[in-house]
């Protein structure tokens, strides 16, 4: 008899660390991926030392290369695992002016972004079985919602990954397929991270959450379309729907400019 999966890209991230945490809590077998295989199997020993009673496997995958997609693909095939969950977790970010990104920054954000999210997401729909559920949950942005000066490309992917997925959920409605979204605001993990939501004051404070609370939500909110962390985020985002889109773009890019000055990204 096949197991159960979950399958989980981007594992070794602060946010993909906090998913298999709270997964393995639900005895749930996990499916690893990321870039760096020796980090994976680290990784791995560490969970299984916490849960021992599941099935944990590694598969190195860059998102942002056709060839080592197929290569996970083939994996999962030749294992036999039955997938019940597919988190697309991860990403690519580019922050900056776009005339100061580098074209391969910009290349490697669609890539992983756009490109891999959808591309492993058809893969395990063609592949689903529809007498078993199968739940797609996919972190995308707030930044998604609204266009981002010095951020432009990276809300820009988001707002394809966005737009995909609630496109598809209602694709697959009738097929025992679920698919959900979270767009969590910032997020405390890398030192750069923290450093771009201190750099916001208040508003980056309350906007922002720890990668433990955000997988705690969005598995719990599992179901909802788009699963949006935290009071103010929401409050943010209905907010939102009064202004234009123009105007969210000179109100964001204001604040962005702002933050990349402090931590000297843009020189006047």
């Amino acid at each position: 008899m096949e197991k159960k999966y979950v399958l989980l890209t981007g594992a070794t991230g602060g946010l993909g660390k906090a998913f298999a945490y709270e997964l393995i809590r639900k005895n749930k077998n996990l499916i690893l991926t990321a870039t760096k295989l020796e980090r994976l199997e680290q990784f791995k020993t560490e969970l299984l030392e916490i849960n021992p009673n599941i099935s944990v496997v590694c598969c190195e995958c860059d998102m942002s290369s056709e060839q080592s997609r197929k290569k996970l693909f083939d994996f999962v095939s030749n294992g036999e695992f039955k997938i019940e969950m597919l988190i697309n977790n991860a990403g690519y970010i580019t922050e900056g002016e776009v005339a100061s990104v580098t074209p391969e920054s910009i290349r490697q954000a669609v890539r992983v972004n756009c490109e891999g999210t959808a591309d492993i997401t058809k893969w395990v729909v063609d592949h689903h079985q529809n007498e078993d559920k199968l739940e797609i949950l996919t972190v995308a942005s707030l930044a998604a919602e609204y266009p981002m000066p010095y951020m432009a490309v990276y809300a820009a992917s988001k707002a394809f990954v966005l737009s995909f997925m609630t496109a598809l959920r209602e694709e697959v409605k009738d097929k025992n397929i679920v698919v959900s979204t979270v767009i969590p605001s910032g997020i405390y993990t890398t030192q750069a991270m923290k450093d771009a939501i201190a750099s916001q004051g208040l508003g980056g404070k309350l906007s922002s959450m720890t990668p433990e609370k955000i997988a705690q939500i969005a598995l719990k909110k599992m179901g909802k379309a788009i699963i949006v962390p935290g009071t103010f985020n929401k409050l943010t985002r209905f907010m939102s729907e009064f202004a234009s889109y123009t105007m969210l773009a000179k109100i964001t890019g204001k604040r962005w400019r702002k933050s990349q000055k402090k931590r000297n990204m843009i020189k006047d």
